[in-house]
């Protein structure tokens, strides 16, 4: 019903009229080759103060299907509570799980929850969506060079991330307010202009090329192929 996540290209121009940048000698800052778990990402578990008014907003807004939903015995310590597992992705059956459990007056742990969102376009249909909607409470409005985010808190003070993936490289933390009001092409171009000058810049692609590689000389590439269907 319209709730897979789909992959969009990366927003810019991927052929630009000046010379790529060359590769630094490496890109990663950490660079010990300790041998590493075979681990992957696979989804963030929040406590909800309201736990069917959460699942809400996570279900109407960003689009996520219930793919499970019950109440777990109490194991060991942690004690019995009820769950909501979702997801857009038919590869993992939970992205997001909800629990209940968390008092009203206790602060929201979660520092942001990063989604990819495809487009400059769908980016903008989200802003006109999350301001119409008085469970939103607050907004950050950031261009980190590699992406254009929207930061938004959720009804329960998570803070959430929509993000436009470029297709430029910057050295992490980068930020300055992006400005919506700019149209898409004078906002690329902006962007352009200015990541061009930070020092450490490249073409997302070569990056990852790069970083790529020196994952798998390191062993420490995320894992793939841990899911399996056969027993």
């Amino acid at each position: 019903d319209g709730r897979l996540t789909l992959e969009g290209s990366p927003t810019g121009n991927a052929s630009p009229d000046f010379a790529a940048p060359s590769l630094q000698d490496r890109t990663l800052l950490e660079m010990r080759g300790d041998e590493a778990p075979r681990i992957a990402m696979s989804h963030v578990g929040m406590a909800a103060i309201d736990l069917p008014a959460l699942t809400s907003f996570y279900t109407d807004v960003l689009g996520y299907a219930i793919t499970g939903q019950g109440r777990m015995p109490a194991i060991g310590a942690e004690p019995e509570r009820d769950y909501v597992y979702l997801s857009r992705d038919p590869g993992e059956h939970q992205q997001v799980v909800l629990c209940d459990g968390r008092a009203a007056e206790t602060p929201s742990s979660i520092n942001q929850l990063s989604l990819r969102i495809t487009s400059l376009d769908e980016l903008r249909h989200m802003e006109a969506i999350l301001t119409a909607d008085d469970r939103v409470k607050g907004y950050r409005y950031t261009c980190h060079g590699n992406s254009f985010s929207i930061y938004f808190s959720d009804p329960e003070d998570n803070w959430v991330e929509l993000a436009v993936e470029s297709v430029w490289y910057v050295p992490a933390p980068e930020g300055w307010t992006l400005d919506l009001s700019l149209d898409n092409a004078a906002l690329i171009a902006d962007t352009e202009k200015r990541v061009r000058e930070i020092p450490g810049f490249l073409m997302r692609a070569d990056w990852k090329a790069k970083a790529r590689d020196e994952l798998i000389a390191l062993g420490k590439l995320e894992a793939e192929g841990l899911v399996s269907d056969v027993a």
